[in-house]
């Protein structure tokens, strides 16, 4: 019963959404891409292995440095894919995580109030084998010479199911001339997992100080859907952690321990020329489930070339 009220409920969201992000005309202002690998990290492949998200922005006008105030003005039309493994992706403990391929498609709007920034978004999470992402990563790991994910790693993985889920944040952009800024957040998320965070990143240097970033749901690293131009490079820190009550892919029946603190570290450097951007991050990502071993170290990339 409480799963079917969520499900329509955020039916009704997404309908709602759809339906504000269809007012007035609207144009494509920027796009957003992150690509993110444990092997970018710590040079393992485990855990949260791999991910990639796309972001298009929508809005009726030009991005003028800040949220607007209408509620659908500006939105997120977004693209996310994920994979969540084992620490041993050929022999897997028996007391590891399960194999999960995810793909994400969502829609999101972003306002301001009262010198607050705000999103809302719904997404609709499909995992399971259907979803093609573990033929997907063994056809990478077989050009790119990697091993192979087992065939008793995938017969083990998550089910397929679609999951619905509704996320929500608010966070202040905090000034302090015109290279150093912060951004203290805190968010939520219901559906795949049911969580709340708080945290906080800081940007030091001029490059991205006036555009609109974006927040990967992984990692937590922000990424640019616009580029100003500023040249040079800027450093960016940051930090969160979450109070998470449950994880579709952390299952209790499968015997392990969902760990409910949930913290992530990261630090990261953007670079932009005349004609290219470069940006490269490292994440420390805490202990996701009691049993887990150690936190672990990603690495996130996204390059730009302006034509």
């Amino acid at each position: 019963m409480r799963q079917t009220l969520f499900s329509t409920l955020t039916f009704l969201a997404a309908i709602a959404l759809c339906s504000v992000a269809q007012a007035g005309e609207k144009f494509t202002f920027g796009t957003g891409r992150l690509f993110t690998n444990d092997y970018l990290g710590d040079g393992k492949d485990r855990w949260r292995s791999g991910a990639y998200v796309i972001s298009k922005m929508r809005a009726s006008e030009e991005w003028d440095g800040a949220y607007p105030e209408e509620i659908g003005a500006m939105v997120e039309w977004r693209f996310r894919t994920d994979i969540l493994a084992p620490s041993n992706i050929v022999n897997p403990n028996a007391h590891d995580r399960r194999y999960a391929g995810t793909l994400t498609f969502g829609l999101h709007t972003y306002f301001d109030r009262q010198s607050v920034d705000y999103n809302f978004g719904v997404d609709l999470v499909a995992v399971g084998p259907s979803t093609g992402v573990g033929s997907f990563q063994n056809t990478a790991h077989r050009v790119l010479g990697a091993p192979k994910v087992s065939d008793e790693v995938l017969d083990m993985q998550i089910g397929d199911k679609i999951m619905p889920t509704i996320s929500g944040a608010a966070s202040q952009q905090i000034r302090f001339g015109d290279a150093e800024t912060v951004r203290p957040f805190a968010e939520f998320r219901i559906g795949d997992e049911n969580f709340a965070r708080i945290g906080a990143d800081f940007i030091f240097g001029k490059v991205g100080q006036n555009d609109l970033w974006l927040r990967d749901v992984g990692t937590g690293q922000p990424y640019r859907a616009t580029f100003e131009r500023a040249y040079g490079v800027s450093f960016l820190v940051g930090g969160d952690i979450a109070f998470v009550e449950s994880s579709q892919y952390l299952p209790s029946q499968d015997g392990i321990t969902l760990n409910q603190n949930r913290v992530r570290a990261r630090a990261g450097v953007q670079w932009q020329g005349e004609s290219h951007s470069v940006f490269y991050g490292l994440t420390y990502l805490g202990k996701e489930f009691d049993e887990q071993s150690e936190g672990q170290v990603v690495g996130s990339v996204a390059l730009r070339r302006r034509f």
